[in-house]
């Protein structure tokens, strides 16, 4: 054998040899070391992704309800802010209550400690649950929702500030019971009634109007106070409108009397007793919400209906 043949074998075995390994190793990635490098590479040049947290609703160990994303809660700020994927939740609660009478809602707002609260609550947590309630239609039992507050040590987060939970709503007692029942034995209401008859009562505006928002939870209201009044000739209620900030007081004070009166008339067409009914407005000078937010400023435009004298 010559040289240049000699020669040729040898680099047509280099060129065999390197070909099958740069395929196996490289092309089809069958060589363990290789394998491993890869591997390891991946894990730590491609980012672990972090899943958002579910908001979840139990009645005590049963899961009720799940949205995919929590409320998000700004620092020191009480407006809730639902993520695209969990604009269902408030519907979703609002649709369990109405086809479950006998629940409560457990709103429970969490603050923490190096917080702010600039609202007229008590706490940032009490504010951050009132505002949440402000995103479910109440056209259900109001004692279905119960507010709830606490500090909470988290890590600065802006979610997890609100938990939900559901429980029993309690029974009206025996004792309770003949503890206001009516005078008149020709007119009993059932407890549930006589103590909302009890409690103040509120209707709501838009912003810079007179007529209400009316609900299925008004029209049961006032149907149950038509039927007290007439039943009680003596008996006096008194409308108050209020305002949120908008505006000046010299235009607020009117707006809130004229609310009241809008709402009596609304009333006497419906059959209450009108002579029974007076008004009265305080403007924006009685906030029972933060107006810096827009479910702090709806809360605040409303007609409140107290009893002056009840029988």
């Amino acid at each position: 054998m010559n040289l240049g043949v000699w020669f040729a074998s040898i680099c047509l075995a280099v060129w065999v040899t390197l070909g099958g390994y740069i395929y196996t190793c490289h092309c089809r990635m069958l060589c363990d070391e290789l394998k491993a490098v890869v591997k390891t590479g991946e894990a730590s040049s491609s980012p672990s992704k972090t899943t958002a947290r579910a908001m979840q609703v139990y009645y005590q160990d049963k899961l009720v309800m799940s949205a995919p994303a929590e409320v998000i809660f700004q620092n020191s700020q009480a407006t809730p802010e639902l993520p695209e994927a969990s604009r269902f939740l408030p519907d979703s609660l609002r649709f369990y209550l109405l086809h479950n009478p006998n629940k409560v809602l457990v709103i429970k707002g969490l603050y923490l400690a190096k917080e702010q609260n600039s609202t007229s609550f008590e706490n940032l947590g009490i504010a951050r649950a009132e505002a949440f309630k402000g995103l479910i239609n109440n056209d259900f039992n109001p004692q279905q929702i119960r507010i709830a507050s606490a500090a909470t040590s988290a890590n600065g987060a802006e979610t997890g500030l609100l938990q939900l939970s559901i429980e029993d709503l309690p029974a009206v007692t025996q004792e309770n019971a003949a503890a206001i029942t009516l005078k008149d034995p020709k007119q009993q209401f059932k407890a549930e009634e006589l103590k909302i008859l009890q409690s103040k009562q509120f209707v709501y505006f838009q912003t810079g109007s007179s007529l209400m928002l009316e609900t299925a939870e008004s029209r049961t209201y006032f149907q149950l106070l038509k039927q007290y009044l007439t039943a009680y000739p003596n008996s006096q209620i008194q409308l108050t409108g209020h305002t949120d900030n908008q505006g000046s007081e010299d235009i607020n004070l009117p707006l809130g009397l004229q609310r009241a009166e809008d709402v009596k008339l609304r009333l006497g067409q419906q059959g209450l007793p009108t002579r029974q009914i007076t008004t009265a407005s305080q403007g924006s000078k009685q906030p029972i919400a933060d107006n810096n937010t827009e479910a702090g400023r709806y809360q605040n435009r409303r007609v409140e209906i107290n009893f002056l004298k009840q029988e």
